[in-house]
């Protein structure tokens, strides 16, 4: 069987893609008997490499509102991970600030009869629609950020990175 010339990993004659590595294998299949399908000399990783393949899954956390609690206890010495929890932190206190804020924007427009909530103004349905504008703009954002750590990158993101929570 051939192995990887990325990763050294031995792989099934059929298979189209590296299943260690995923690297998509051009060179054609080569015999078990032959002597060049001996692993090339493994490159090693570098740091970084080892760092985002160890906590790109801590990093995806990073964007699902609380579990950004993950990636910070889990992961504390990561580059990597503690980048995109910054981020993923910054994103989810934006996100409960505007939640907090609107719903106490939205309570003098409750109509009330006897203290009891029997219909809602005009106004508390335009700070309704605010919220939801402002929070699917938060997803974006994070989907973003989940895209950038499955890609292993560290892409900066406007307003939200610059703001450095965890040192």
């Amino acid at each position: 069987m051939p192995f990887c010339q990325n990763c050294g990993t031995q792989y099934d004659n059929n298979a189209k893609y590296c299943p260690t590595c995923g690297v998509e294998i051009n060179n054609p299949v080569q015999s078990a008997n032959n002597a060049s399908s001996a692993p090339a000399a493994a490159v090693p990783m570098s740091s970084e490499e080892q760092d985002i393949a160890q906590n790109k899954v801590f990093a995806i956390l990073a964007y699902f509102n609380l579990l950004v609690l993950v990636p910070i206890f889990a992961a504390p010495k990561s580059k990597f991970a503690k980048f995109h929890a910054n981020i993923g932190l910054n994103l989810c206190i934006a996100e409960w600030i505007v939640i907090i804020l609107c719903e106490l924007l939205k309570l003098p427009f409750k109509e009330k009869v006897w203290g009891i909530v029997v219909g809602y103004s005009a106004g508390y349905w335009v700070f309704t629609v605010i919220e939801w504008l402002l929070i699917v703009g938060i997803a974006v954002f994070a989907i973003l950020g989940i895209v950038s750590a499955c890609q292993g990158k560290m892409k900066e993101m406007p307003l939200f990175s610059k703001i450095k929570i965890l040192k």
